[in-house]
């Protein structure tokens, strides 16, 4: 196989005699079917909450978690060689995720709720590409938890705003000059039942 990354435009993927497209068979002597194999280390965090109650149907949250995504330095991946080892460097630093959040129990079968976090991204301009969470986060939240005897039903909705991201060319980290921005929509429900 040759040296150097394999690039080529469309106008050089032109078929051989045997039909096949040129590009496509550079592409299979680079890459073999085969089993693959990862292994990432988890950082350690530390979480803290404290709780407020001024009354009893009113309680008051705030949290932060700490993570130490430093840990985080490299993802590598090992295919078949002649590839070996595919390894994108992370150098990734600590962040912190912080949260409030109040509840109110309005009737005795009505408790409303809503929230607020701010997700701090671990990734670094020097080593940026495209895993999640690319960029700060700020996540808006409310709920509803309804009672009937010993059941109950929670709704809730998160709104994730997700900072945009610049990303210059770099054919090390194999990112291209682009720009991110993005948002999310997340629903959830839950029934309980108490016996």
């Amino acid at each position: 196989p040759s040296e150097g990354p394999l690039t080529y435009s469309k106008e050089q993927n032109t078929r051989n005699p045997a039909g096949k497209p040129i590009a496509d068979a550079a592409y299979a002597a680079h890459f073999h079917n085969g089993n693959a194999l990862a292994t990432v280390v988890l950082p350690d965090s530390v979480s803290g909450a404290v709780a407020f109650t001024p009354m009893p149907e009113l309680s008051f949250e705030l949290g932060a978690t700490w993570t130490r995504w430093s840990t985080f330095r490299a993802l590598r991946i090992y295919v078949p060689e002649p590839i070996g080892v595919s390894e994108s460097t992370k150098h990734w630093k600590d962040s912190w995720r912080i949260n409030a959040g109040v509840e109110y129990e309005a009737l005795d079968w009505l408790t409303l709720r809503a929230g607020y976090t701010y997700d701090q991204s671990p990734m670094t301009d020097a080593h940026e590409d495209y895993m999640v969470p690319t960029s700060h986060r700020n996540i808006y939240s409310a709920g509803l938890g309804f009672k009937w005897n010993d059941w109950t039903l929670d709704l809730a909705y998160a709104y994730y705003d997700i900072a945009g991201r610049s990303y210059r060319a770099d054919s090390v980290e194999h990112t291209v000059k682009s720009k991110s921005e993005a948002d999310a929509n997340v629903f959830a429900l839950s029934i309980g039942y108490e016996f």
